[in-house]
């Protein structure tokens, strides 16, 4: 998968789609929509996902899913990216009067799809961080 490829992971501790068949509709729906747009989509089981080099990454920024975001943060975002098509994850996460609460708002901004970060070598500082197209920080 390309590192600027979309990807949504439907994580779940067990997966048997002949169990639910419903469920298994929605998810297939989903994939769709989501292809739709160009993005990839598939269902992972969780000790799956933890043979996974980006593990440790997904699972920092979901503890973070619930921070809260304000029109503030879409400002933030907005003049990050007033000249540039990217940024660091360093230089997101200083946008903010402490790194743990930028960190927090990154994360909760990638969870709702607004931002992309490369995960490739995990959640550092020099992580690549572009805007998804079409979010509201987008220009």
């Amino acid at each position: 998968m390309a590192t600027d490829a979309i990807e949504i992971v439907e994580i779940k501790s067990a997966y048997d789609p002949s169990a639910d068949a419903r469920y298994a509709h929605k998810l297939d729906l989903a994939c769709e929509v989501y292809r739709s747009q160009g993005w990839a989509f598939r269902v992972v089981e969780a000790n799956q996902l933890l043979q996974e080099p980006r593990f440790k990454a997904v699972q920092e920024i979901q503890s973070y899913r619930r921070a809260s975001l304000t029109p503030a943060d879409t400002s933030i975002l907005s003049r990050l990216f007033r000249a540039t098509d990217q940024v660091s994850f360093q230089e997101l996460t200083s946008a903010y009067p402490t790194h743990l609460l930028g960190k927090a708002k990154a994360c909760a901004m990638m969870v709702r799809r607004m931002i992309k970060i490369d995960l490739s070598n995990g959640l550092c500082a020099s992580a690549a961080v572009t805007l998804v197209s079409g979010s509201c920080a987008h220009g």
